[in-house]
């Protein structure tokens, strides 16, 4: 079994909604419309809290319609984008 340890709290200096502001910030993604997010606050590499961030975005031509574009990673404590796997050319 292994041990679940709490994530420290003193390292989490950014909340979702710093999180999210942050992701929508990135050039890459800059001018789409963003339809929704998805949260998830995880350990990533030497036990530091990581938000992963899923992003959906409107269509270019159907904006009815919603595409899944990929996901950033976001340090808790210092805001930092530590990994970037967004696809924005998934709503042509």
């Amino acid at each position: 079994m292994g041990s679940h340890r709490e994530l420290p709290k003193e390292k989490l200096k950014i909340d979702s909604d710093k999180a999210i502001e942050i992701a929508k910030n990135e050039p890459l993604i800059k001018n789409l419309t963003l339809t929704n997010s998805q949260l998830t606050l995880e350990r990533g590499e030497g036990d530091q809290p990581v938000w992963k961030v899923k992003l959906w975005a409107a269509k270019i031509r159907r904006p009815s319609d919603t595409v899944n574009i990929g996901e950033i990673h976001i340090s808790a404590e210092d805001g930092k984008v530590v990994k970037n796997d967004l696809k924005p050319g998934r709503v042509d």
